[in-house]
């Protein structure tokens, strides 16, 4: 996540390769066996995706109801291509722990920060719609079908904070 927090998130990715003749016989020129392109194009395309889309979140952002937002970026930007983003420095406001001192006695307590984190921001075009880089899918025709998410297990120290 942007906020350098970790998590596992299992996903499962359904794709429907193309019926054009010309898309079939440019998928076995580039990857020669359906075991080829599963490894080196779908499995790797479907990881980095969903890594990149992760940096467009903070863990607590990700766990406190931006789940269902990040399912539909996830698939949309595997449909239709990633986002062009750009990193900016933002204020989010995060729950944390308060500090134990000889004022404040309760270390269970939670309180709300300010913190600047940095963060992957969509940039958009002149009619406010994402500017996206090129579809490695596209050149083949294959379409994505369906992206379901598992349960994500946060890290340890995101957890204690959630």
């Amino acid at each position: 996540f942007a906020d350098t927090y970790t998590a596992r998130i299992p996903a499962t990715f359904r794709f429907r390769l193309s019926a054009d003749p010309e898309k079939i016989v440019a998928m076995h020129r580039e990857f020669r066996s359906y075991d080829n392109l599963i490894d080196s194009l779908l499995i790797k395309n479907a990881k980095n995706v969903t890594v990149v889309t992760a940096t467009q979140y903070t863990g607590e952002e990700f766990f406190q109801g931006g789940l269902n937002k990040f399912k539909v970026q996830l698939e949309d930007q595997l449909q239709n291509g990633l986002y062009e983003t750009e990193r900016q420095q933002v204020e989010v406001e995060q729950t944390d722990l308060a500090a134990v001192s000889s004022t404040n006695d309760d270390g269970d307590r939670l309180e709300r920060k300010v913190q600047l984190v940095w963060k992957n921001i969509i940039l958009q075009d002149s009619a406010g719609q994402a500017k996206r880089i090129a579809n490695p899918l596209d050149a083949y025709g294959i379409q994505v079908r369906q992206v379901t998410i598992g349960r994500p297990l946060p890290e340890k120290r995101l957890d204690e904070l959630l």
